[in-house]
């Protein structure tokens, strides 16, 4: 193999093995664990219109879009909560250094470079006897 051959075959593995570097989308996990709490406990907890436990729970939540979180407990006023997204330093300089544009496009369009912001949610639920006290 002559000596440009060679450097052809490095540059082109340099460049292969980068462009996984950095990707959201091959190295990130999709989900994210988020552990619910309330005052009081045994409030069930909703994602997106669907009982998914009772406070304390961890749950597994996908973290491409924010999760839209209602606690219910009879006697109690529904709360909701709205766990927000973001995207992580790491994963926008990791996609953006290694490849190029390539990266931050594939990411971008796939939603996998996003992460969900809270790892922890605690809510405080109203007596409907004190809310209707109040009133």
């Amino acid at each position: 193999m002559g000596k440009i051959s060679k450097v052809v075959v490095i540059c082109i593995s340099v460049v292969s093995c980068s462009a996984l570097i950095g990707c959201a989308t091959i190295f990130k996990e999709k989900t994210a664990e988020i552990f619910f709490t309330s005052e009081p406990k045994g409030a069930t907890v909703f994602i997106d219109n669907i009982p998914m436990g009772k406070t304390p729970t961890k749950l597994e939540l996908s973290d491409k879009e924010p999760a839209k979180v209602l606690f219910h407990k009879d006697g109690y006023e529904d709360k909701g909560h709205i766990v927000p997204t973001h995207v992580p330093l790491k994963w926008a300089l990791g996609s953006i250094f290694p490849v190029g544009w390539i990266g931050v496009i594939v990411d971008a369009c796939t939603g996998n470079w996003r992460a969900l912001k809270e790892k922890e949610v605690h809510i405080k639920l109203d007596s409907i006897e004190n809310t209707t006290k109040n009133k």
